[in-house]
């Protein structure tokens, strides 16, 4: 099921950040936030779960983020900086960049530094 609350509550809250946090990428469309419960997270992601579970993802071509149930800041801000990244390269580009092992991991690696340096001005405003 669609979590409509959660996602009122959180994509101004991303507008917000992402005027905070990227404010050279103000020019850029900001991305539509879906939030959904476990089976339509994983019906819709096509995921299984595993012992760390995935908690949002970005769909590039779409300009959606996806999040599990009421996500964490660190999962948000991951996600978030996925969006910077598709911005900053061009989403055919990062695309086509991902399909390598070692550049996706360094587009991970990328987007967990940022979550962990940022995360925290996400606490409590959704």
């Amino acid at each position: 099921m669609r979590l409509t609350d959660i996602e009122s509550k959180l994509s101004p809250v991303i507008k917000a950040y992402l005027k905070d946090v990227y404010p050279h990428l103000q020019d850029k469309s900001y991305p539509v936030v879906i939030c959904l419960d476990d089976v339509q997270f994983k019906a819709t992601l096509r995921v299984r779960d595993r012992k760390t579970m995935l908690r949002g993802a970005y769909n590039i071509p779409n300009n959606t983020m996806y999040f599990r149930n009421r996500p964490t800041e660190t999962a948000v801000a991951h996600e978030v900086e996925h969006w910077a990244q598709a911005q900053m390269v061009g989403p055919k580009v990062i695309i086509e960049q991902m399909q390598s092992e070692k550049t996706f991991r360094e587009y991970e690696k990328s987007a967990d530094d940022a979550a962990s340096t940022n995360a925290h001005k996400l606490t409590g405003k959704y």
